[in-house]
């Protein structure tokens, strides 16, 4: 959790140095925070598996946790990190700037962009579906 933190605040934002103390406070309050688990539709969600399979969603967001840990380059918005998808449908907003207040809305393009990846000749139905394994990622 230090490395995380030092990464994160020192690093990325600029921030000052946490102690020891501030670390372990912070790291006890997101220990305590209950597990919030996303309703879906497990029929759609056998469905979307197969979407996501199909648009080749896997190439970036792969294994277990749903990514390559990698950076890759997205189409008007440069280098971006590949995000987890454990949890991503109790955690919107959604994409690098928020843009998106649901995984439909991320899966179609907000804030000038166009459609993610893979998902571009996807009807309603089929990105339904793979909105419903998305939100059911654990």
């Amino acid at each position: 959790m230090s490395h995380v933190m030092e990464d994160t605040f020192e690093v990325r934002m600029g921030g000052e140095r946490l102690t020891r103390g501030e670390v372990a406070a912070l790291e006890g309050w997101l220990d305590g925070l209950p597990a919030v688990a996303a309703t879906v539709d497990e029929d759609a969600a056998a469905r979307g598996r197969d979407v996501f399979e199909r648009a080749e969603c896997g190439s970036c967001h792969a294994g277990a946790l749903g990514t390559q840990r990698a950076s890759v380059i997205m189409p008007e918005a440069g280098h971006l990190q590949v995000p987890l998808l454990v949890g991503v449908g109790v955690r919107g907003p959604f994409l690098h700037d928020g843009c998106a207040a649901t995984l439909d809305e991320a899966l179609l393009g907000c804030g000038g962009r166009g459609p993610h990846p893979g998902v571009e000749g996807l009807d309603e139905g089929e990105r339904a579906d793979l909105v419903a394994f998305l939100a059911g990622w654990d």
